[in-house]
């Protein structure tokens, strides 16, 4: 797992920006750009990732019943082939995004002709880029606020 946060306080402190938090909670503004963590909220997101880190590594041993040797060692950030997740057994089959939204849509008990709607993938710009800097949310169609995990 890795979560990463932007500290630009030096750069707007160059520039003269100065923002200005009204918060319900000492930590709601944890990881933001506009200043660097103190090192109990370093701790605290350390803590949090490396739970995360041990569910998703527990889910995986449990669900996926990995071979012999493809254990947590493999869940250091390492990129597998498709053959090789097989091999290890964190895979079931091979195959292309048709062959995968085919067999959902038949674990869902729908109709292999049923539309399927996929999500445009992130174009970056400068813009955008400012915006993930400043924090500012992604503005969807129609003005609504969309939500972006990663």
């Amino acid at each position: 797992m890795i979560a990463t946060f932007t500290d630009a306080s030096d750069l707007l402190r160059k520039i003269g920006l100065r923002v200005e938090v009204v918060k319900s909670g000492v930590k709601k503004d944890v990881g933001a750009y506009w200043r660097a963590m103190t090192p109990d909220e370093r701790a605290m997101m350390d803590g949090i990732i490396n739970d995360v880190y041990d569910q998703f590594t527990q889910a995986v041993a449990e669900g996926r019943r990995p071979t012999a040797g493809a254990g947590p060692e493999l869940a250091d950030g390492r990129i597998l082939t498709g053959r090789q997740a097989l091999e290890a057994g964190l895979a079931d089959t091979l195959g292309f995004r048709r062959d995968a939204v085919e067999m959902a849509a038949a674990l869902a008990g729908l109709s292999p002709d049923t539309p399927v709607l996929m999500k445009k993938r992130f174009e970056s710009d400068w813009l955008d880029l400012i915006r993930r800097l400043a924090g500012l949310a992604h503005v969807a169609g129609k003005g609504q606020l969309q939500l972006m995990y990663r």
